[in-house]
């Protein structure tokens, strides 16, 4: 009598070689790494800008800064850095907002900076002193995923004036596309609530904002060479046959 096969015999070695026959055949992906996606370039230590989110007492000095940042493939943000003068000493890390708008038209009155945009977030930010009241700040852990595309990105420390004072963003000496948009939408400076690019807020040209911006970004799977191809269509060939041979068994 022919010894049929055990119905508790495991079958997960015959699904194993069509996993492998599909990333023969498709190539895998090249792992994420970390890399910089974007930086705004070195500090220009002679103009940085009014950049605060104060206390409810003080909102009407709240003020947004944004910069214009594109990416040519899907990514993943992870950390936000800049350098900030703050008018009193700062101790121990503070709340940052992470501001990110839709980059593909230009912002409007619709770009509310209380929502810190269609992605944006708050986190901790930890700061690093570099000479009198300037720290170098990393914002980081944020995890944030973004398509490819145009998007309008900036970074706010959350500190109340009461203790503080004001804070101010430093911009550097380059300029990749448009200068850096500004907003105060409590019209406490008597600048107007709408964004103004950089130029037109300060009447002369400016560059970016200092920021650097590091995360992930996916490579599209490589194409693997013939022979691997036809190894591939021969072990799903071979794993088809093992499971007709055990359903007729």
């Amino acid at each position: 009598m022919p010894i049929r096969p055990s119905a508790s015999r495991p079958s997960a070695s015959l699904a194993a070689p069509p996993a492998l026959a599909a990333a023969l055949i498709l190539g895998a992906a090249p792992a994420a790494q970390a890399v910089v996606l974007y930086d705004g370039g070195p500090m220009d230590s002679n103009s940085p800008i009014t950049n605060q989110d104060f206390e409810a007492a003080y909102d009407s000095f709240d003020i947004y800064v944004v910069d214009d940042v594109s990416f040519a493939q899907d990514v993943i943000v992870n950390a936000v850095s800049s350098i900030f003068q703050f008018q009193a000493a700062v101790a121990g890390p503070i709340d940052f907002h992470v501001l990110i708008f839709d980059g593909s038209e230009p912002l409007d009155a619709a770009d509310d900076p209380a929502s810190l945009g269609e992605w944006g977030v708050t986190a901790s930010g930890a700061l690093t002193h570099v000479t009198g009241g300037i720290y170098d700040v990393t914002v980081g852990d944020l995890s944030i995923a973004l398509a490819a595309g145009d998007y309008f990105i900036g970074l706010t420390p959350v500190y109340p004036f009461s203790s503080g004072g004001q804070s101010y963003q430093f911009t550097s000496t380059a300029t990749e596309g448009d200068s850096w948009f500004i907003r105060n939408p409590g019209d406490g400076f008597g600048t107007g609530s709408a964004w103004y690019s950089g130029t037109a807020y300060t009447g002369y040209e400016k560059h970016d904002m200092v920021m650097t911006i590091e995360g992930e970004v996916a490579a599209p799977a490589v194409p693997l060479p013939a022979p691997a191809l036809l190894l591939g269509a021969g072990v799903l060939a071979l794993a088809g046959a093992a499971r007709r041979r055990v359903s007729r068994a």
